[in-house]
C-alpha cells in the first residue's frame, strides 16, 4: 500500500469514527445505518465496507488504539504504584471522554470491558517481575477484580459527568487498591 493510499485509508477511518460519534450524539445506536454513517462521513458505503464489517468494528478499533496507548505508557515505565497506573488510565479516558460518554449512554461500554479483560493479564505478565503476588489465588481472578474496579469507577465517573479530574480518581483508586500489578 502506498503512503498516499495509507494516509487516505487512515483519513477515511477517522471520518467514519467522527461521523459515528456525531450520529450517536443525535440518535440511538441501533438506528444508525451504514448508509447514513457513510453519508455523514462524506464517503460511500463501499468505502465503509473496505475498512469495516460493522459499526461495532469502528468502536472496537478506537478502543484498541486507546488500549495500545495505555499499554505503551505502562511498558515505558518501571513498575508503577497503583495510583500511577490509574492516572494513566483515567488520562486516556479523559482524552476520549466524548466517545466513552456516548458508549455509556448507548450501553456499549462492555466493548471496552472486553478489551480491558484481554489487556490486563498481558500487562501483568510483562510488567510484573518476581513471585506472583496473588499466589496461592488465581491471578486471573485477581486481575478480573481489578479490571472490574477500574471499569466500574469509570462508569460511575461517566454517569456523574466526568466531574473529577484523572488525578482525583487516581488518588482514590491508589488509596483503595494500594497494590495492583
Amino acid at each position: 500500500m502506498s503512503v498516499k493510499t495509507d494516509a487516505q485509508a487512515r483519513r477515511s477511518r477517522e471520518w467514519l469514527l467522527e461521523a459515528l460519534i456525531s450520529l450517536m450524539g443525535e440518535k440511538d445506536y441501533g438506528q444508525i445505518t451504514i448508509s447514513e454513517l457513510a453519508k455523514r462521513a462524506d464517503l460511500d458505503r463501499r468505502t465503509f465496507y473496505r475498512h469495516y464489517g460493522s459499526k461495532d468494528q469502528i468502536i472496537i478499533e478506537r478502543i484498541r488504539e486507546m488500549a495500545a496507548l495505555y499499554e505503551a505508557v505502562l511498558r515505558s515505565s518501571p513498575p508503577m504504584p497503583t495510583r500511577e497506573i490509574a492516572l494513566a488510565y483515567f488520562r486516556i479516558c479523559r482524552e476520549n471522554g466524548q466517545l466513552l460518554f456516548l458508549l455509556y449512554k448507548h450501553k456499549l461500554l462492555l466493548l471496552l470491558l472486553d478489551e480491558l479483560n484481554r489487556l490486563f493479564p498481558i500487562l501483568h505478565a510483562k510488567h510484573h517481575a518476581g513471585p506472583d503476588p496473588y499466589a496461592p489465588y488465581s491471578a486471573e481472578y485477581a486481575l478480573s477484580y481489578h479490571v472490574g474496579g477500574f471499569w466500574n469507577v469509570m462508569c460511575r465517573w461517566l454517569a456523574q459527568g466526568m466531574a473529577q479530574t484523572p488525578e482525583e480518581l487516581a488518588d482514590m483508586i491508589g488509596h483503595m487498591l494500594p497494590e495492583f500489578i
